[in-house]
């Protein structure tokens, strides 16, 4: 028998998985939706910056004016500015598109780093919130980091000041994990990628069941 036979996403969960840029978090959302597809589902990133050779179907590009608008509106469950130097650009989530996902009965499941989690926060409760940080393997901050720039690195995206910013933005999210320990239920290093997304997948089912 299905263990999630007569789920409700009710009240309504959000998946959040937090983390650096570099350490998987879109790998593993992307594992773990395609084996939950029938009951957790990704929204989209509404975003400002210029759309990327190896972006997929993750984003929704828009203007700063409609993003701004938006937001102006209520219309974002939560939104923040990456990196925060040079270009600023908005990355964000529509409170619709989750509105959408739940109507579905369904848990949608979000990236963020710490403002976006912040922001879920304030506008759903911590209750309605599994939140798993995910960190690179490495013992101690430098190592952690280092992960994180050979990574970034490989994955040949980003310019090299990008990257440079990338590992300043993951220096203050290390540091976030420890200082806010109580907006995680979980902390796992992602040395596995496979691993995680069973850990998650156990996480899931044990709170909509």
């Amino acid at each position: 028998m299905n263990s999630f036979s007569g789920f409700s996403a009710s009240p309504r969960y959000l998946l959040a998985l937090t983390g650096p840029s570099g350490v998987g978090k879109t790998t593993i959302s992307q594992r773990l939706a395609a084996k939950l597809a029938d009951y957790i589902q990704k929204p989209l990133i509404i975003t400002t910056r210029a759309p990327k050779k190896h972006d997929g179907d993750e984003y929704r590009y828009v203007t700063t004016e409609e993003f701004l608008k938006l937001q102006k509106s209520g219309g974002l469950a939560a939104e923040t500015r990456l990196p925060p130097e040079a270009e600023r650009r908005w990355y964000g989530y529509r409170a619709e598109d989750l509105d959408g996902i739940w109507r579905q009965g369904k848990i949608p499941v979000v990236i963020t780093e710490m403002h976006l989690l912040r922001g879920f926060v304030a506008r759903y409760g911590r209750d309605a919130i599994l939140s798993c940080g995910l960190l690179p393997p490495g013992h101690g901050k430098r190592a952690m980091l280092s992960v994180l720039m050979n990574r970034l690195q490989l994955r040949d995206r980003d310019s090299e000041e990008s990257i440079r910013s990338r590992i300043e933005n993951a220096a203050r999210d290390l540091i976030f994990f420890t200082e806010h320990a109580g907006l995680f239920d979980y902390l796992l290093v992602n040395d596995d990628a496979d691993a995680i997304v069973s850990v998650l997948k156990g996480y899931v089912i044990r709170t909509i069941t």
